[in-house]
């Protein structure tokens, strides 16, 4: 198995999210050598009809608060907002 004996290769992103019944915000960072910025596009086009995605050019890898820490509070605060209001 993989990590926490998780099987990595039996997730599916785009699967989990297609079976939500509410907007995902999805945030990928352009520069990450991890997971292509086109894998977070991917789930994003996978998700309810709402659903938003913010690329964040020049991140890597869960570096979007880091390096953009007002836009970070920004996006996910209205997230939120929209969704909870």
């Amino acid at each position: 198995k993989g990590i926490y004996r998780i099987d990595i290769g039996a997730l599916v992103p785009e699967r989990a999210v297609s079976g939500l019944d509410y907007p995902v915000l999805v945030i990928h960072g352009i520069a990450d050598e991890r997971i292509s910025w086109q894998q977070g596009h991917r789930v994003a086009a996978s998700a309810q009809e709402d659903s938003s995605i913010w690329l964040v050019p020049g991140v890597d890898h869960v570096d979007a608060f880091l390096t953009h820490p007002d836009e970070y509070v920004e996006r996910v605060s209205g997230y939120f907002d929209s969704r909870f209001r």
